[in-house]
């Protein structure tokens, strides 16, 4: 009776250890997935520069983030504001700069940042996109298109 409780015992903690250890490897590759940052691609057509970053936030708290961000930077002043499209527009001494959030169906949201092809036009687009994912917490990496 007493060799079998102790056996009892020992599969138990034998049992215990295995689920500890898988437990433990699942939540280390969880933590994997969430570290990979967030890729902000740009580029340039005829006409403007884009970036664009797909990000895990919804696509009303990365309105919101834009709004704040572009709201605190005292060199644009916001042209058209769309709450219900999740699209605002500003300008920066006559660079325009367009900004709009939208859902996929991924529960991820695709943040696109246009501006017109003007001196420092590319770096307007990206450092928006930079400093939208820095308000969110969101890591990123840049790749270029």
């Amino acid at each position: 009776m007493m060799a079998q409780k102790v056996e009892n015992r020992k599969e138990w903690l034998v049992r215990s250890v295995a689920s500890l250890v898988i437990v433990s490897g699942l939540i280390a590759l969880v933590g994997c997935f969430a570290a990979i940052p967030v890729a902000v691609v740009y580029y340039e057509d005829k006409h403007r520069y884009t970036a664009t970053a797909d990000v895990t936030a919804s696509a009303a708290n990365v309105y919101d983030a834009a709004d704040r961000v572009v709201g605190a930077d005292a060199s644009l002043k916001i042209t058209k504001k769309d709450d219900k499209g999740l699209l605002l527009e500003a300008d920066k001494g006559g660079q325009f700069v367009s900004i709009k959030a939208s859902a996929l169906p991924d529960g991820k949201t695709r943040l696109v940042v246009m501006a017109d092809k003007a001196a420092k036009a590319a770096d307007l687009a990206v450092d928006l996109v930079k400093r939208i994912c820095d308000s969110l917490g969101v890591t990123y990496t840049l790749v270029k298109s």
